[in-house]
């Protein structure tokens, strides 16, 4: 029967050094999110879309030049919306 050297433990300043690591913590990938170089809040939120939509925006998406994700579409023609919605209002509130 073979036998193997005994394991030494390692020396607990070592172990000191990757307990501060551990316990100093950090934010998870979800709770906020660097954007054109300003920390901005981001909330996840669900979508529910028909199965026919997302195949509209994918054949949308794919006769774009290059890889453009699919969410990259949908946060810019979210965009569109607000702005377009935000010109009908500005319109309508200087119009009386």
């Amino acid at each position: 029967m073979a036998l193997s050297k005994k394991i030494k433990k390692e020396d607990e300043t070592s172990n000191f050094s990757v307990e501060n690591l551990i316990l100093k913590g950090g934010t998870s990938g979800g709770e906020t999110s660097e954007i054109n170089n300003q920390s901005q809040k981001i909330k996840r939120m669900q979508l529910r879309l028909p199965v026919h939509k997302i195949a509209e925006i994918d054949n949308l998406v794919n006769k774009r030049p290059g890889n453009l994700p699919r969410h990259t579409w949908i946060m810019e023609a979210i965009e569109e919306k607000i702005q377009k919605d935000s010109q009908k209002i500005n319109v309508t509130v200087t119009s009386y």
